[in-house]
């Protein structure tokens, strides 16, 4: 006959019910110890359940404690970890953000003559956004590179609203005289041609 596991549940009583019971090993040894309570009463045994008692409560107990004190260490720094966390994450995220804008950018030396007119329209009249017609093959490959947006909306067919980007129009600006100079060059071309 197999003896029964249910003193097995001990084990997993909280740390204060294992750190009572362990206390009270110690507290029934050191009376022993000190000639108060003999355990030697409830037989030759009980020193040594006590003592073995003691010790798997007391160590329950221990884990139970440094269990909670990494808990709560992970407690205290979990607001430090997960700031970390989404700083690394803006830091990749802006990282990947002006990647995509260099190459964008870098979209700005082979642009046609269409779209340069629109590029160097916008730069004379200092103006971020223009109006064409909605369909504007020119226009319409500009978004496509990712240079032009529109905000949409229900406006004229013919003067509808696009804008360069924020860091496309900056990089536009840094070179507004040799986008000028270009359509100045092609209009010059085209006057010649007629």
């Amino acid at each position: 006959m197999l003896p029964d596991a249910k003193w097995l549940d001990a084990l997993a009583f909280p740390a204060k019910v294992t750190g009572g019971i362990a206390a009270s090993c110690i507290v029934i040894l050191l009376l022993d110890r000190g000639g108060i309570l003999p355990l030697s009463v409830f037989g030759p045994l009980a020193w040594y359940i006590a003592l073995t008692c003691g010790i798997i409560f007391g160590c329950l107990f221990l884990a139970a404690m440094i269990d909670a004190a990494f808990k709560y260490w992970d407690a205290l720094n979990k607001p430090k970890r997960l700031a970390a966390e989404r700083q690394a994450i803006r830091d990749e995220n802006a990282a990947e953000r002006k990647q995509h804008e260099e190459q964008i950018l870098r979209r700005l030396d082979f642009l046609s003559e269409e779209e340069i007119e629109y590029v160097a329209d916008s730069l004379r009249k200092n103006a971020q956004s223009f109006q064409t017609y909605v369909h504007s093959p020119p226009v319409t490959a500009m978004i496509g590179k990712g240079l032009v947006y529109t905000p949409g909306g229900q406006h004229h067919q013919d003067y509808y609203p696009f804008s360069f980007h924020d860091f496309a129009w900056v990089a536009m600006l840094e070179r507004k005289g040799e986008f000028i100079a270009k359509d100045d060059a092609f209009q010059a071309t085209k006057a010649r041609h007629r």
